[in-house]
Parts: C-alpha cells; structure tokens; sequence
C-alpha cells in the first residue's frame, strides 16, 4: 500500500507537464467506459500545471485520482508497476512534419511492460508492436477493453515490448559500438 492506490480496481495512469492539451481531452471517453468498467485515472500532475477549470474538472469525476507530485523516476516506475495501463496522448496537431523522435517517458518505461497507449503517429513508428496504438479516442477505449478484458492483443503487446527493450539496452547496444570500432580498427590496418 505504498502508493495507496486500490487493490480491486484497475489502474489506468497518465501523467506530465501539458495536461490540458496531453491529458484532459481524453477524460470525458475515459468517462463514458467507466459506465461499463470499474477502474481508477491515475493522474500525476504538479499542481502548477493545473488552472482552476482543471481543478473542477478532476473533482467532476469519482474516478480520478490526483497525485500533486513531481516524483522521482524511482517512483514513477512504482506508479507504473501498479498501474494496468498508461496512456500518452498528444493532439496531432503538435507533431511536426517530417519529425520523427520517440517520447523519452514510452522509452524510459516500456521495461516497466505496462501496456502503452499511445496515438498513432511518427514518433512511435520505430517501436512497431510495443506498444498499442490508437488513431481516435474510440480506439482508445477499443484498446482498454482489450486490457481490462486480458485479451491476446496485450500479451502480443507486452512480448514486442520486452524484446524491443532487450534489443536497445545499454549492453547490447554499447556491444555493438565495440564490434563496430574493432571493424573499423582492423579495417585500417
């Protein structure tokens, strides 16, 4: 009970530094599958993010729980451990043509292998598989049912993450670079 986070519930996380834009577009979908599915918003928002309008809009929902915190990575990763499902959502009108570059956090926790929700677009093409993808806040909620529900698409997910995690760790990529520079060594003389 460390995080004092409900052990019967299912645990969907989200957190950051635009919750306006990042977050609170997707509660009232989230609202409407809480009619069917009994589970909890997590949401970890310093409280500097958060304006008044925010504020009436997490106390509007029984179903979200605010955390006003800027933890360390050791406790994120706690948060993640706990939770059933993240969701990293950006509006399309923030991505940039041409601009393709993965969201540091979906790097930093797909070890952590909770399902990743995250919206269809160039950033995430290089993970394939590893994480679930979603293209409107319909496919969204598609994607939580399918969590909540335990179906095959998240094992599929959660394998395509572990082995995306064990392909780009540290050793196996500073392994590479050794056997690169000894290529290029030998190649010179």
């Amino acid at each position: 009970m460390e995080l004092n986070l409900p052990l019967d519930k299912k645990i969907v996380l989200t957190y950051g530094g635009y919750p306006k834009t990042h977050i609170f577009p997707i509660v009232p979908h989230l609202a409407e599958l809480r009619k069917q599915y009994e589970f909890v918003l997590l949401m970890v928002i310093v409280r500097g993010y958060l304006d008044e309008e925010l504020l009436k809009e997490i106390e509007r929902h029984d179903f979200i729980e605010w955390r006003n915190e800027l933890p360390p990575t050791s406790k994120v990763d706690k948060y993640f451990h706990a939770s059933d499902a993240y969701i990293f959502y950006k509006p399309k009108y923030e991505f940039k043509l041409g601009e393709i570059m993965v969201s540091s956090s979906i790097l930093s926790y797909l070890g952590t292998l909770t399902p990743i929700l995250v919206i269809e677009s160039p950033h995430i093409q290089p993970l394939g598989g590893a994480v679930m993808k979603f293209l409107d806040m319909e496919e969204l909620e598609d994607r939580l049912v399918s969590i909540f529900e335990g179906k095959p698409i998240v094992n599929e997910t959660l394998k395509a993450a572990e082995g995306y995690v064990i392909r780009n760790s540290k050793e196996k990529v500073a392994q590479e670079y050794i056997e690169l520079f000894e290529k290029l060594m030998r190649s010179l003389n």
